[in-house]
């Protein structure tokens, strides 16, 4: 049996996909910043894969996958950038995007947990999230600290699965 991140993510997928009834899975994914370089992947991001019957009617199809994560109003602009690495608040906002399957087949994609609250719920939550976005300091407020955040608000309490973040 193949142990490759990308054969480990394809098992979660199919996992998934064939469970119907159970808990949605919440994945974790990195990818590089939004106009930064492709192999430089420091933006975190949450997707869950939520099972049509925890979701009806939401017009879910059986296994939608979708993309939960929080980055700068304006994540291009020299003055964004210059403002987080000087340790100053910039606004933030969330996103919430449909993937199609294939999201799931990136090697950059973990397993973290599962849970049982609805999509309506957690997109409630992310709704709520703060927006001033900081990276350093007593108040940081980034999109790794709104995937942890998400992650104890979601999922089952013993179903919380640890991720290598190389020390993030």
């Amino acid at each position: 049996m193949c142990h490759s991140p990308e054969c480990r993510a394809c098992l979660a997928a199919l996992l998934c996909l064939a469970a119907p009834g159970r808990a949605a899975r919440i994945f974790t994914r990195s990818s590089p910043l939004i106009g930064g370089p492709e192999w430089l992947h420091l933006h975190q991001c949450v997707i869950v894969a939520a099972d049509a019957a925890r979701v009806a009617g939401e017009g879910a199809s059986p296994a939608e996958l979708v993309l939960f994560d929080f980055l700068p109003d304006a994540p291009t602009e020299l003055e964004t950038t210059f403002a987080l690495l000087t340790g100053r608040v910039v606004a933030g906002r969330t996103r919430q995007l449909a993937l199609p399957a294939r999201a799931l087949s990136s090697g950059d994609v973990v397993l973290r947990a599962s849970t049982r609250l609805t999509l309506s719920s957690l997109t409630r939550w992310v709704d709520a999230y703060p927006r001033d976005l900081v990276l350093f300091g007593q108040g940081q407020n980034h999109c790794r600290t709104f995937v942890e955040r998400f992650l104890e608000y979601a999922a089952d309490e013993t179903d919380l699965l640890t991720s290598d973040t190389g020390g993030w």
